[in-house]
């Protein structure tokens, strides 16, 4: 064994021990969902014995009580977060091929550029790319900060990293007139250091009017989760994130279960659970039988993008459908996904019949 290969594998442990720290102090720390959700014994001799089937072995019940607590749905199919991170998703998506493509900067130059326009699946068009401060345009042209200045426009931007994005953490719309965010007073210098030479600057989407009219201020995304199984493109559960009190991102809203034919579930949470709506506090839109548009298309474009990464077997893709009717492709998550929330707000297992071929892969 080569000195790199001894290395590699040294680094995936040392990654897969954090994972589970990780998670250990997640379920910790979201005690006050799962505690005052007890399993009945049957719900737990269902579960160990699925798991013990398929897994060979059982891990604590503490996610499929999270899970369950959402909705009071039961699922012995409720795949465990801390499987998912710390064994599945390696094994789905190697780390040294997955990294590399979720770097945000090569999503509109590289991964889906040149799609036929018959699709009508797009990314947001961009100004500008910074990859560890090597700056391009649109036209792969290379550029520098003066030209953004120069170019930027007066009209609002979305600003966000290319790297450690998980949680929308770092976006932010700006409006640049003479140098200056009119929305944050600070200058665009300023504003751009902080993201370490990582980031892109890209339009500020907008929603086709079915979703605007439940909540306005934010780009409010599908979430579609593709994963490869019997080899074909599977599609897992469907959920959907609103923005909440005036916020223009969608993260720290409202998380609620849609049907593929776009029709939105009873009841939206809140990221903790902790606080329920059925009518969205901003806009009074009633969830119930709720219809947005556009629904099929996102998962149909999904399917047709993930065709084109089969390095990887799972994608969590962040769509959104904008005023044109075209599929806008906002993110692409390829490590650090998470399969917590799919399963909480839909009630029911991320991986439904092929849950045993993923416990397969991990025993």
């Amino acid at each position: 064994m080569g000195f790199v290969e001894r290395n590699r594998r040294l680094f995936n442990k040392l990654r897969t021990m954090a994972l589970v720290v990780g998670e250990l102090k997640g379920i910790y720390h979201r005690k006050d969902e799962w505690k005052q959700t007890v399993l009945t014994k049957d719900q737990s001799r269902t579960a160990k014995d699925y798991m013990k089937k398929h897994y060979g072995k059982v891990v604590p019940f503490w996610w499929h009580r999270l899970y369950t607590s959402y909705t009071g749905n039961f699922d012995e199919k409720y795949f465990p977060e801390i499987l998912f991170s710390s064994k599945l998703e390696e094994k789905l998506n190697p780390y040294d091929v997955a990294l590399p493509l979720g770097n945000k900067a090569f999503n509109p130059q590289i991964l889906f550029r040149d799609i036929p326009e018959s699709l009508k699946i797009r990314t947001p068009n961009y100004l500008c790319v910074s990859c560890y401060g090597v700056i391009w345009d649109n036209k792969d042209r290379l550029v520098d900060l003066e030209w953004i200045k120069s170019n930027i426009g007066s009209d609002e931007s979305v600003i966000k990293p290319t790297i450690d994005t998980m949680g929308a953490k770092g976006v932010q719309v700006i409006r640049v007139e003479k140098g200056i965010d009119v929305r944050s007073g600070k200058t665009l210098d300023e504003i751009l250091k902080a993201y370490r030479g990582n980031y892109v600057i890209q339009e500020r989407v907008k929603n086709h009017k079915s979703i605007a009219n439940v909540y306005p201020h934010s780009i409010n995304s599908l979430r579609v989760i593709t994963f490869i199984c019997n080899n074909q493109i599977q599609v897992a559960p469907l959920s959907m994130r609103f923005g909440i009190n005036g916020r223009v991102v969608d993260n720290a809203g409202i998380f609620i279960a849609v049907d593929r034919d776009g029709h939105l579930h009873e009841t939206g949470f809140s990221k903790k659970g902790l606080t329920r709506y059925t009518s969205h506090p901003d806009t009074g839109v009633v969830f119930k039988d709720y219809q947005v548009s556009g629904v099929p298309q996102m998962i149909d474009a999904a399917i047709k993008m993930h065709a084109r990464l089969p390095q990887l077997k799972m994608i969590s893709w962040d769509l959104a459908f904008d005023e044109n009717e075209n599929v806008v492709i906002i993110e692409v998550n390829t490590t650090g996904q998470s399969v917590w929330f799919p399963q909480m707000v839909n009630g029911k297992g991320l991986f439904g019949e092929f849950t045993p071929q993923m416990y397969e892969l991990i025993r």
